[in-house]
């Protein structure tokens, strides 16, 4: 595992590869250190015990290359499963180097899939990376001890569906950090300055006249991929740590008042004249579209919703405003129920799944293009790490805002349900058609 930590304050995170498919013995026991006689084993000996091979100098293994997505080949261009190969050392208590089918090194010899002419990386959605929260809480913000059990209080937030979204992996290199699920990249140290909206866009294209870092396609971020930055599960910030003095400009004017554009602000975002000063942070590569209507699909029955992007299902319908437990339990209630095409799976989104539905580009609220979406607001699962309050996505503004849990029916929000059952770790990073990026 290897561990960067920025001086910018920026980002602290880890990243890490899985294990290549293997049916060999991968650790060692008491037992397996000594021969029947009670002495100890060769070298050789261990190595074979643990499936490997002995050269003399260190046990080593081939190993194939895990499955690969569809429309990829390997590095050396072959098509087939079968091809990709890569050589581990065992180093007394595991295989290394672990492999993750999407990643290869030369340094190392992991394996690698490229995709086949005439087909595209597609990179992850918001929708399907994690908040970063792994902690529950109950309705006034304290922290549970442990999160609660199916039919208790405050079951089906967050944290507890970490298995249904990509974890933050950000590889620092140079002067530049790289998103490891997004594609995109962002500066190591933006500057400290602060600028109008208008300027904001000139500082990202003076980074394109230096060719920084190697690229010329430096420009200010959309929210949607600003808010993939963010930790949720920190108490005193997020991975764009800081106080309101580090809120940051995104490229996205407010359509309802065009001398207006929306900002990142610790943790969520909110408009202001563009006239105004904060600073900018500048991000490298394709953008991150926003839902269109052609991008939502309605079931036969007319129940749910399925976003052909993020692979999420969505209720058609949506439960009453009321608090943030009301809304916890309207969608557990659906698993019990007969919801559509689906008994099972349904919970209150995360504030990335939720946010996967807007499109702040429309002239108009509601500000997303989901079927016959209202202007309300909906709760999210996702606990503010600033006050403890609850994440909501408000439609008629487009503005992410903290929400006090306990808000009655006048003053609360909806709750839009979700599930994800097919999730699939490498979804989001397979090859497609051109038109389907």
């Amino acid at each position: 595992m290897k561990k960067f930590c920025f001086i910018s304050a920026l980002f602290c995170v880890m990243f890490f590869s899985g294990c290549g498919e293997t049916n060999s013995k991968e650790t060692l026991t008491d037992e397996d250190l000594y021969t029947p006689d009670g002495t100890e084993p060769t070298d050789e000996e261990q190595c074979s015990s643990v499936g490997g091979d002995w050269n003399n100098t260190e046990c080593t293994r081939t190993v194939n290359c895990a499955k690969k997505p569809e429309k990829t080949e390997w590095n050396d261009g072959k098509t087939d499963n079968e091809s990709g190969k890569f050589t581990q050392t065992w180093n007394g208590t595991e295989w290394l180097p672990k492999t993750l089918e999407s990643e290869y090194s030369e340094e190392t010899g992991d394996c690698k899939y490229k995709c086949q002419d005439g087909y595209f990386r597609k990179m992850l959605n918001i929708g399907n990376i994690c908040t970063g929260q792994n902690e529950c809480y109950d309705d006034y913000g304290e922290k549970l001890e442990s999160c609660p059990s199916s039919g208790e209080d405050f079951y089906g937030q967050d944290a507890q569906y970490a298995n249904k979204c990509r974890a933050h992996s950000f590889t620092a290199v140079d002067e530049i950090v790289y998103d490891d699920n997004t594609g995109l990249t962002w500066e190591l140290s933006p500057s400290d300055d602060v600028y109008t909206w208008e300027k904001a866009h000139l500082r990202c294209d003076n980074l394109n006249n230096a060719n920084f870092a190697g690229k010329s396609n430096w420009r200010v971020p959309n929210p949607l991929e600003l808010m993939t930055l963010v930790d949720n599960d920190r108490i005193n910030g997020s991975i764009l740590a800081g106080n309101y003095s580090n809120s940051f400009w995104t490229n996205q004017q407010y359509t309802a008042h065009t001398e207006s554009a929306y900002i990142f602000d610790v943790y969520m975002f909110r408009y202001y004249d563009k006239s105004d000063a904060f600073r900018v942070l500048c991000v490298s590569g394709n953008e991150m579209r926003y839902a269109t209507s052609s991008d939502f699909t309605v079931s036969a029955d007319g129940k749910t919703v399925t976003d052909r992007r993020t692979g999420l299902i969505w209720q058609k319908t949506y439960g009453p405003s009321g608090s943030w437990p009301d809304a916890l339990a309207y969608c557990q209630n659906l698993n019990s129920e007969n919801s559509g095409a689906y008994s099972s799976g349904w919970k209150l989104p995360s504030i990335n799944e939720l946010l996967s539905l807007l499109d702040l580009s429309k002239s108009e609220p509601p500000y997303s293009n989901f079927p016959e979406i209202k202007n309300y607001r909906f709760w999210a699962s996702s606990t503010s790490p600033y006050n403890r309050d609850a994440w909501a996505l408000y439609l008629d503004s487009g503005i992410m805002w903290e929400t006090q849990k306990s808000f009655d029916a006048a003053h609360g929000c909806g709750a839009l349900c979700v599930r994800n059952p097919d999730y699939d770790p490498v979804a989001g990073q397979t090859c497609v058609a051109a038109d389907e990026i």
